[in-house]
């Protein structure tokens, strides 16, 4: 097939291109501290995870923990657990999906 200057080819755009990520499988890297943490929060141990699955559980137990600052929400103080699996002490949830992605 040929295509010309002319020719409209439609590109997925940011939303498309987010929501295709979220929906993709994964699988942590070995030794992931990350992994570890999720498995003992949420007792779900898998071999591939979706990346919306692994968000979602991360949320759910920094909810259930009580891990932000009440003053600013979009702040996670994380517990001793959280930030030795991420290595970090705080960070904005604006953060959480490239830690993510770090360790899958």
């Amino acid at each position: 097939m040929n295509f010309t200057m002319n020719d409209k080819v439609a590109l997925p755009g940011p939303v498309e291109l987010n929501k295709n990520l979220l929906n993709s499988v994964f699988k942590f890297q070995p030794l992931s501290k990350l992994k570890k943490f999720v498995i003992n929060k949420t007792g779900v141990e898998k071999t591939h995870y979706t990346l919306a699955e692994i968000l979602t559980m991360l949320k759910d137990v920094i909810r259930r923990e009580g891990m932000f600052d009440s003053a600013n929400p979009s702040v996670i103080l994380c517990s001793r657990d959280l930030e030795e699996a991420l290595n970090m002490r705080a960070l904005h949830v604006t953060e959480v999906r490239d830690l993510v992605l770090s360790h899958i």
